[in-house]
């Protein structure tokens, strides 16, 4: 009996392993959906998504809408611990991060402004299909870049709000 349990735990195991290699393309650094973090940039029309795999991390900040072409649409790389404040630059943007909280929310500000994203449940997330990204929040509002933006003119529009 004790067999039998012992090579089902390992099975599950292996199949997990395969699994999580086969969607990240065979590299065992894979990101875990449940590491991703989403929330709402104070004063603006933008949500974040922050996905951390204990090493490092990727940012995503947009304000477009189905209505609203994005005039903010920035990826952030940068090696983390989680335990030390940061500061990553994309072009003139600016994200700061605060060390990771005890719940599992990440907070700072970008260009300025406050966040705070806490890890994703339900149809939270950060989502990409077709090359169209979307962050979408828990209560199902989303953010995305519909179509392309003037990138100087984006970014004037960003800066002056």
């Amino acid at each position: 009996m004790r067999w039998l349990l012992l090579s089902s735990i390992v099975l599950a195991g292996l199949a997990a392993v395969l699994t999580t290699r086969a969607l990240d393309g065979g590299s065992a650094a894979a990101k875990d959906v449940s590491q991703t973090r989403v929330g709402r940039v104070q004063g603006s029309e933008a949500f974040i998504a922050v996905a951390y795999d204990g090493r490092g991390l990727r940012a995503y900040a947009v304000n477009g809408s189905a209505r609203r072409p994005a005039t903010l649409a920035k990826w952030f790389t940068a090696r983390w611990d989680g335990r030390r404040a940061i500061t990553m630059l994309s072009g003139a943007s600016r994200l700061e991060l605060e060390p990771l909280h005890a719940d599992g929310r990440v907070s700072g500000t970008l260009d300025g402004r406050a966040f705070s994203a806490a890890p994703a449940t339900g149809p939270a997330g950060l989502y990409e299909r077709s090359g169209r990204r979307a962050i979408v929040l828990a209560d199902g509002s989303q953010r995305s870049v519909s179509r392309p933006a003037d990138r100087r003119a984006a970014h004037a529009a960003w800066r002056s709000r």
